[in-house]
């Protein structure tokens, strides 16, 4: 029959259309798969900035609230709330941001190596930390030597002839550490003992020398403190100073010098202008969750001179600051 076609080109038609149409669904597949990642996408980087914007806020808010809140309390109201700190908490669309302030005055700043008695600070909370006293000493000269200007080794220091000989080989960064994990670059630092200096370190913009609020210290920090009043020998005066610190806190330096807890002990080499009774610096975390997108922020704040001035600004969980607790872990 004429026009009749034979069975095996209709075969290869429906094979054809088969598989122009498999061809079809497969970029149509691709194509939803696109879109919906790019939606997906899209609603990420929508929602990361809007986290980012949160963050900002609580910059902007943090301020505000030192100014008025912290501002106008009395050095016993102020010592006392940040004893009992409660977050404050603000509820999001379709999340929380959660911002939590303590006093900052509560550690050893790296960038005072080379000020005052900081390297006498430092040198003494590493052996109270369980350092031995000539490792500790070549230990602090090396943090002195990373910070200095020159490329002159302090006794027992490195520069850069010690680190340009390792694998691989790097300089020392001769400005101000910019963050206690910086330690870990610095000749006889690891990873281990960073982590147990964590909670009483950190590395200010200000090279001048760190100051810590008797009032807020908890028995967490009697390592901190020993370290300022002279070392090992120190522990059991400081863990006095703390448990047996006056409901009201300690009120200036004579009410310090006459309390029990340093009774008969020789005060003539403790710095005592380094111990304070209020807080000159305030320690703001702010975390904001949307779903499963976070953003961690921390901010510093000099209230020294009364306004609040933003000195220090971290992103990310590196910059946040451990609280010590010594209590759910063996005492160094």
């Amino acid at each position: 029959m004429r026009g009749h076609k034979p069975d095996t080109e209709r075969g290869a038609v429906l094979l054809t259309t088969i598989l122009v149409m498999v061809i079809m669904a497969s970029v149509a597949v691709a194509i939803f798969d696109d879109l919906r990642y790019a939606v997906r996408r899209a609603n990420n980087i929508q929602t990361a900035a809007q986290l980012d914007l949160y963050a900002d806020g609580a910059e902007d808010f943090a301020a505000q609230y030192l100014a008025q809140v912290m501002g106008t309390a009395s050095p016993a109201q102020m010592n006392a709330g940040l004893n009992a700190p409660e977050p404050i908490i603000f509820p999001l669309d379709n999340g929380v941001m959660t911002l939590s302030v303590r006093d900052g005055s509560q550690c050893l700043s790296l960038t005072q190596m080379n000020r005052g008695n900081g390297r006498r600070n430092f040198r003494q909370l590493l052996e109270v930390m369980g350092v031995p006293t000539s490792q500790a000493a070549q230990m602090t000269s090396a943090v002195a030597d990373w910070q200095d200007p020159d490329s002159a080794p302090l006794p027992g220091g490195a520069e850069d002839g010690y680190y340009l000989a390792l694998d691989p080989p790097y300089r020392t960064a001769n400005t101000p550490m910019s963050s206690p994990q910086e330690l870990r670059a610095v000749r006889g630092f690891d990873a281990a003992l960073v982590s147990r200096l964590r909670p009483y370190i950190c590395a200010r913009p200000d090279p001048a020398q760190s100051r810590i609020n008797l009032n807020t210290l908890t028995a967490d920090y009697v390592p901190l403190l020993a370290a300022y009043l002279g070392g090992t020998d120190w522990i059991i005066a400081a863990k006095k100073l703390i448990t047996n610190r006056p409901a009201s806190g300690y009120t200036d330096a004579t009410a310090l010098r006459a309390t029990p807890a340093l009774e008969g002990l020789d005060l003539r080499d403790v710095d005592i202008d380094a111990l304070i009774f209020t807080p000159n610096y305030i320690w703001v975390e702010a975390q904001i969750r949307d779903g499963d997108i976070m953003r961690l922020r921390s901010f510093e704040f000099d209230i020294s001179g009364g306004a609040p001035q933003i000195i220090l600004r971290r992103r990310g969980a590196e910059g946040l600051r451990p609280i010590a607790a010594l209590s759910r872990r063996a005492t160094p």
